[in-house]
């Protein structure tokens, strides 16, 4: 009884020691757009919308990843109606602001 008695609190003490925890951190990056009546619309990266502005025209917002940073720190890039707007801004630590000007309009 004896040897059953160490051999549970033996088990017992393996299985309370704590699994090693596997630490990693995700950064969902975005754009945020701005102009032509278009006010802090996010987008996430690797999604795109239609919007209409105030002017009645419509904007395709598109929200991607980058290797190379426009903005310190955040890997995210952004065009409306496929052409980079100029003006990219940072946001935060994972957001950029994306200027909607009339002469891109679809």
């Amino acid at each position: 009884m004896r040897a059953s008695t160490t051999f549970a609190a033996a088990l017992l003490a393996a299985c309370a020691q704590a699994a090693p925890v596997v630490e990693s951190r995700q950064v969902i990056y975005g754009c945020y757009f701005n102009g032509q009546g278009i006010e802090n619309q996010l987008v996430t990266v690797g999604h795109d919308i239609d919007v209409t502005g105030t002017d009645g025209k419509t904007y395709t917002l598109d929200c991607g990843t980058t290797s190379q940073q426009l903005v310190p720190g955040v890997f995210a890039k952004c065009t409306v109606n496929g052409k980079q707007p100029a003006g990219i801004t940072g946001v935060d630590a994972a957001n950029i602001n994306c200027p909607v000007t009339a002469d891109v309009a679809a």
